[in-house]
């Protein structure tokens, strides 16, 4: 006679299948595939193309060795020591500590920083990473409306009693590209005495003074608590840097669970991500504005960055548009809910240097019918 507990898997089996099935009765089921490479790229990262056109070249004869461990144990390396130094160096920054990942920086940024008696506030639209963070955290958490800095006050001057309050947000947004109002933002955490904490992952690479971003661009570097930089997008590249005082990098060093734990990055991606600041790359820069500044003005969007989001207003009619574009060997996909709100599904452009004017023009040849 089979024994009661021996039903457990299979009922957990059964919970899970019916999970995923209603995932896929909703149109919503996620799988893994090997995507053709597109003829036209407005897809992918690496909007500065340093990965396509293989614009960091390696030594021809390198000792360059594997990961042996996490960073406190066998894993440092004279390239990370190296890195983290030009790194914060570049950025403007007092110090810096590299991670494997944005994902992994964000998480074990707000989730070792801030504690169950601190109160964070952030906008509604933050990376999926960052509201990971938050929950990690056990902090308590509120949003705010999305770039509305009456919202925002209202929210500050509520916890104006509290120690210790945090404020996260995104200067340039992943998904639909809209920049924040850094200054005004920066101001409003001054005069609260609270602390600021800036995700830069799109926006490095691209604005301010050689892509240092728009942190300092908008001269407010100094007074933000933290920034969260990523190598994966505008470089193509791997890793995510935290950048911020010398005593909160120390302060991960000994805390942060998702660096302390993890295997480090090997010393060929430190050797790399510091030649890629070295390079001067102020040519695809401006060839990456000129792009998105003739999409823009063609669809007359307010959107500045590499990311241009149009939202499905006729959900079967993008399914269409996705098929035309395809044709034309522009890849694309849907974004849909859960990575959006439901109201919010769209397509997700992303804009290259190495995108040409007649690309942007097929594009825009199928595209007309939607705006």
């Amino acid at each position: 006679m089979q024994k009661e507990d021996s039903f457990l898997p299979d009922l957990l089996c059964l919970k899970l299948k019916e999970k995923l099935h209603i995932r896929k009765e909703e149109g919503n089921y996620r799988q893994i595939q090997l995507q053709k490479t597109s003829k036209i790229d407005f897809f992918t990262n690496d909007y500065l193309g340093v990965s396509k056109n293989d614009l960091i070249k390696l030594p021809k004869k390198s000792n360059f060795k594997g990961s042996t461990g996490s960073r406190l144990l066998s894993g440092n390396s004279k390239e990370a020591l190296s890195c983290e130094k030009k790194v914060a160096q570049f950025f403007l920054a007092e110090s810096s500590l590299i991670f494997n990942s944005g994902y992994d920086a964000n998480i074990g940024l707000i989730s070792t920083i801030i504690g169950r008696e601190d109160i964070i506030i952030y906008d509604e639209k933050i990376h999926a990473s960052l509201r990971d963070g938050i929950v990690l955290s056990r902090g308590k958490s509120y949003s705010f409306s999305h770039n509305d800095l009456m919202d925002l006050q209202k929210k500050l001057d509520k916890f104006s009693t509290i120690k210790n309050v945090y404020v996260i947000i995104e200067s340039l947004y992943s998904m639909d590209g809209e920049r924040a109002p850094l200054k005004d933002i920066s101001n409003l955490c001054e005069k609260f005495r609270t602390k600021l904490i800036v995700d830069e992952a799109h926006s490095v690479g691209i604005f301010g003074e050689n892509g240092k971003g728009l942190c300092v661009e908008n001269n407010i570097h100094k007074k933000v608590f933290a920034r969260i930089i990523t190598f994966s997008k505008a470089y193509g590249f791997i890793g995510a840097a935290v950048l911020a005082k010398e005593e909160v990098i120390q302060f991960l060093i000994n805390f942060c669970r998702s660096f302390i734990y993890t295997t480090a990055l090997p010393p060929l991606a430190y050797y790399k991500i510091e030649k890629i600041l070295k390079k001067d790359l102020s040519r695809e820069r401006n060839a990456l504005i000129k792009n998105i500044q003739y999409y823009t003005d063609c669809v007359n969007s307010a959107q500045i960055g590499p990311i241009q989001f149009i939202k499905c207003s006729e959900f079967m009619h993008f399914e269409e548009i996705v098929r035309k574009l395809k044709k034309v060997k522009i890849f694309q996909k849907i974004i849909k809910y859960p990575t959006v709100p439901k109201s919010e599904e769209g397509i997700r452009l992303t804009f290259h240097s190495f995108n040409t004017k007649k690309e942007i023009e097929i594009l825009l040849s199928i595209l007309n019918p939607v705006k």
